[in-house]
């Protein structure tokens, strides 16, 4: 095998007869481009053209942003696979006059991850904890734990971290199912030694 990468997404190969009729430039590092006559509604884009995009049965694309700047309209999407979020799995769509006119971003392609989770949420976060090392951490102080209750206006607040469901892969690996998993991230207070670190466990 070679030592490069063979990926291509789906939606720039050259025998994905759907995109190659639709667009009227299909650059192979990912960008779509199209003419407002086609007529293609950026809040359906990913509904009716789904497959021809790569994404599979389990996945959605999830409206997270919108602004507008020099007469065009921008539409920032996250992919979610089974309701989770996948990492690195955005899309941006570039529209004049309501109609998309680009189109650019990343998906993982043939997830199925399986739900739900083996490790648990404590497990997850002592493998965190074990990763970080810190002796000593936010929430088990109570000064901490008091100033973030009176920042929050909320007497149950806490430093505790709350491990949130991604789907994780590092940063410009393929976008391939084999290289995602599911994992929980925690958003980690230390304060001996201090520092804050965002933890995929």
């Amino acid at each position: 095998g070679s030592l490069y990468s063979q990926f291509v997404p789906k939606a720039v190969r050259t025998d994905n007869t759907v995109m190659q009729g639709l667009a009227t430039l299909v650059e192979p590092h990912g960008w779509l481009h199209f003419n407002d006559t086609t007529n293609l509604d950026p809040d359906s884009y990913f509904n009716n053209y789904a497959t021809a995009m790569g994404l599979g049965e389990n996945d959605e694309m999830v409206k997270t942003d919108e602004w507008e700047d020099e007469g065009q309209t921008h539409f920032r999407f996250r992919q979610y696979h089974k309701s989770i979020p996948v990492k690195y799995g955005d899309y941006i769509l570039h529209a004049k006059n309501c109609k998309v006119i680009l189109a650019h971003g990343k998906l993982v392609e043939n997830l199925d991850i399986v739900l739900p989770a083996t490790l648990s949420e404590a497990t997850a976060l002592q493998n965190a904890m074990d990763t970080i090392g810190a002796a000593k951490y936010a929430w088990e102080d109570p000064d901490w734990e008091y100033q973030a209750q009176e920042d929050m206006e909320d007497p149950n607040a806490t430093w505790y971290p709350k491990g949130e469901l991604e789907i994780y892969g590092e940063p410009d690996v393929d976008m391939t199912a084999y290289n995602f998993n599911l994992a929980y991230r925690f958003e980690i207070r230390a304060i001996d030694p201090f520092e804050t670190r965002i933890v995929y466990v």
